[in-house]
């Protein structure tokens, strides 16, 4: 687990350095020219997170268990769809958006 976190962190910060085709603006509330920008656009590109909606993606705002499982199960590759009727937790609804994600990480130990 830690291994995966801090791969995920050092990805994150290499790849923010490389120039990407698409566009951070995309989101209301990244500029372009911040220097979180391109790691921003980065995870989004390559479908780690997707904002919190089509146009904003909320930078600041905090992220939950259901955010962060759902970061490790795209970097897994893992098919949450096989998890998501499951309910492992009482305060994880069968069916939401999160719901493949935190199963999936519950069924690995996570």
């Amino acid at each position: 687990m830690k291994k995966l976190i801090a791969v995920l962190l050092c990805a994150i910060m290499v790849f923010s350095a490389f120039p990407f085709v698409a566009s951070a603006s995309r989101f209301s509330d990244v500029e372009d020219d911040k220097w979180y920008s391109k790691g921003i656009e980065y995870c989004v590109a390559n479908g780690f997170m997707a904002g919190t909606s089509a146009t904003t993606f909320e930078r600041k705002t905090v992220l939950t268990r259901a955010m962060f499982v759902t970061v490790l199960a795209s970097l897994d590759n893992a098919f949450t769809e096989l998890y998501a009727d499951m309910q492992v937790f009482d305060d994880v609804a069968p069916g939401k958006w999160y719901s493949g994600a935190v199963n999936w990480a519950a069924s690995k130990g996570l």
